[in-house]
């Protein structure tokens, strides 16, 4: 999220783990249990607080108790849109692969697999 503003399914591929500027990112983060969340309750289980040093020692705090899309939070018309739009492009995009190599495949599982997704 910090480094491409987004934080869709294609965040989250494997493959990003092998680039040099995520895994230095990574390294310079730290994680760390915030117990007065806890004894908050499970309504809060996805509170968050993050807090960003630079280099000349500025610390801005940023602290959520609910998570975008929840009730408490709700997406705008807007982002709900955008949210869809990119799902079902990235659905679409596989959905196009394997039919393009259906003719090659064994058998309809991977078909399948793509259409369950």
């Amino acid at each position: 999220m910090a480094l491409e503003r987004a934080a869709m399914v294609e965040q989250f591929d494997e493959a990003k783990l092998q680039r040099p500027d995520i895994l230095a990112f990574m390294g310079s983060i730290k994680v760390a249990k915030d117990d007065r969340f806890d004894a908050m309750g499970n309504a809060f289980r996805y509170a968050t607080r993050v807090v960003v040093t630079s280099a000349r020692g500025y610390r801005p705090v940023q602290e959520a108790l609910y998570r975008p899309g929840s009730p408490e939070v709700p997406l705008t018309a807007r982002q709900l849109a955008g949210k869809f739009e990119q799902l079902v492009a990235e659905a679409s995009s596989r959905l196009q692969t394997t039919v393009q190599t259906l003719e090659t495949l064994p058998a309809m599982e991977p078909l399948i697999a793509v259409l369950r997704r």
